[in-house]
């Protein structure tokens, strides 16, 4: 009586094919997958510069309610004034020139997040602002 050969599993080159497949697609999507991942961060710095421009406009009126603000001047504004420096590695300034007549004129923004750097784009720019690398730490985001 012969014994019948148990053929339940696969062959090694069969698990071979398998990984080599599997290798392949995962080197086709890798690059693809990466520029997601990189346009993804970018979107999120611009989303940011984004919400401190419009935390700008919102302290500038309050202040502007509450006569803090001189005519002929730039009023400056940090991360921290605006309430947002708990968000990581963010840092940041927005300045904003005052006419005599106490008429918001030229606003700017220099933000960083070590990965990404906008500086003096204007807020109207904002969604398609070319993003530089961000220079040593040596930049500070201090109002004069």
């Amino acid at each position: 009586m012969k014994k019948k050969k148990n053929n339940k599993g696969f062959t090694l080159a069969e698990l071979l094919a398998v990984i080599v497949i599997l290798a392949i697609i995962i080197v086709l999507l890798m690059p693809a997958a990466m520029d997601t991942m990189e346009r993804s961060r970018q979107r999120g710095f611009r989303m940011f510069a984004q919400k401190v421009a419009t935390a700008a406009r919102e302290k500038f009126n309050v202040d502007l309610m509450f006569d803090e603000i001189d005519g002929g001047t730039t009023k400056c504004y940090t991360l921290e004034q605006l309430g947002l420096d708990e968000h990581g590695s963010y840092r940041g300034l927005v300045k904003i020139v005052v006419d005599a007549n106490l008429i918001p004129g030229d606003h700017t923004i220099s933000l960083t997040d070590r990965s990404y750097s906008i500086t003096d784009a204007n807020f109207t720019e904002l969604d398609t602002v070319d993003l530089d690398e961000p220079k040593p730490d040596t930049t500070t985001f201090t109002c004069p």
